[in-house]
């Protein structure tokens, strides 16, 4: 085989190999709850404007449903704009002393006072499972 071939070869073959790890790379920094578990976090103090009303959730069920929802939460890029309509504001309360702000203004997320555009769906499952934990836990 000539020399061109074999380094085509090796070229195709490095690009290859290396695509799961620059996907593995690209879908990280578009998923930032993707790592979080639930037994990580102690509670969630949630609060939605309007109405304005708050609530602390601390049990495992609901806990979890939250992960479940957050794992799936996918930003697209960072925005500079300013949003309005209702917020459902979640803070993470983690088990280690930290806690991370999560605020759903549907299709925005703002991450610790970053804005982010995101999928409205996510949006919408995160901003009805807010309303549905204050509602249950009057």
């Amino acid at each position: 085989m000539k020399k061109q071939q074999i380094y085509s070869i090796l070229l195709v073959l490095i690009i290859v190999l290396m695509l799961p790890l620059f996907n593995q790379l690209l879908s990280n920094s578009n998923t930032p709850f993707r790592s979080l578990k639930a037994e990580d976090i102690k509670s969630i103090d949630l609060y939605l404007q309007p109405p304005n009303k708050g609530v602390a959730i601390d049990d495992e069920k609901n806990i979890q449903d939250n992960e479940d929802a957050l794992n799936k939460l996918v930003v697209k890029a960072e925005e500079s704009s300013k949003v309005d309509g209702q917020v459902v504001t979640y803070t993470l309360n983690k088990n280690n002393g930290d806690s991370v702000e999560v605020k759903i203004y549907s299709p925005y997320v703002i991450i610790d006072e970053k804005i982010y555009k995101a999928d409205y769906e996510i949006c919408d499952v995160l901003n009805l499972l807010g309303n549905d934990l204050l509602e249950n836990n009057k």
